[in-house]
């Protein structure tokens, strides 16, 4: 687990950072076999290429929002990925997105549109991010 800016992290915040295992080999205090240790440098290209280590869903920002909102996910691996928003009587208003995504951060805005262009109406929608491992949902609030 690296904190790379105290400022800036959050809570609980764990990233996962994928190394070529030739840049980690075991040292010894002292040449004793019985005493390894492990000098790691981590390089900017190394921040850039981060992944969570597990799905997760942000709160949509803002919320309530008029006439657009943008929500934000995390992948821990490469995979079919899949946004859909939905009414509060479970039907389906709009998928938007439905492809193979790379695992990193990734964020996505709804314009409050359905699957055919028109506007929805004010009140409460809830999306939906699915994966095959695991799927979360969040609601949120659209204010006319």
């Amino acid at each position: 687990v690296f904190y790379y800016n105290d400022g800036k992290s959050q809570q609980q915040e764990m990233k996962t950072v994928r190394l070529d295992p030739s840049r980690i080999c075991a040292r010894f205090v002292n040449g004793n076999k019985r005493y390894p240790y492990f000098d790691i440098n981590i390089t900017a290209r190394d921040m850039d290429n981060m992944v969570p280590p597990e799905l997760t869903l942000g709160q949509n920002y803002p919320n309530p929002f008029n006439p657009s909102t943008t929500i934000s996910y995390q992948l821990p691996a490469s995979g079919p990925v899949r946004l859909d928003i939905y009414n509060v009587r479970g039907q389906l208003v709009r998928t938007l997105i439905d492809a193979e995504q790379e695992a990193g951060y990734h964020s996505v805005v709804w314009n409050g549109t359905d699957n055919a262009g028109q506007s929805v109406a004010s009140g409460i929608y809830f999306y939906r991010l699915s994966s095959p491992a695991q799927t979360l949902g969040k609601r949120m609030l659209l204010m006319k």
